[in-house]
């Protein structure tokens, strides 16, 4: 999707993408759940004492088992819903992490990410608001174009323009 960009509706569903994982020039990502406690409550929004205990459980131990996953990933651009300081946390000891302007009002931050085991390749994480959050103060009334598409593949684009030019 990235190298090209192309407009929103022109998008294929999740089920025609899911048929291009694994193929030549086929899509490929990874979804890694940060929290690693269920939220077994009826309240959708984030419990941030249960993520809290998930997110030390899981980065204080003899083993770190979110910079483990992002290792073994080694991604490009990570997409992250309302954590990138929480990640930014867990990445400090295998990445140099700075931080790039804000980018958009639709984004809370977005950082470059430079591993120490990757030779120096830089990655970008995004943080974005989450999907679910159509409701908050800032996304009131927009949709997932214009809230998340637009500003996650902008951010994306301007780092990946800027790493072929260095």
């Amino acid at each position: 999707i990235l190298k090209e960009y192309p407009p929103f509706e022109a998008v294929p569903s999740a089920a025609e993408i899911g048929l291009t994982i694994g193929k030549k020039d086929g899509m490929s990502f990874a979804w890694m759940n940060i929290s690693k406690i269920s939220n077994e409550s009826d309240d959708y929004r984030t419990n941030y004492a249960t993520f809290g205990q998930s997110f030390d459980a899981a980065t204080s131990g003899p083993r770190n088992f979110i910079e483990e996953e992002v290792l073994q990933l080694e991604p490009d651009v990570i997409v992250s819903m309302n954590v990138g300081q929480q990640l930014c946390k867990a990445l400090k000891d295998v990445a140099k992490i700075s931080p790039i302007s804000k980018h958009d009002k639709w984004l809370k931050g977005v950082y470059n990410l430079t591993f120490k085991s990757k030779q120096g390749q830089n990655s970008i994480l995004i943080d974005a608001y989450h999907f679910a959050a159509h409701d908050t103060k800032y996304l009131k009334g927009f949709g997932d174009r214009r809230s998340f598409y637009d500003p996650i593949c902008s951010a994306a684009l301007d780092f990946v323009n800027a790493t072929r030019r260095s």
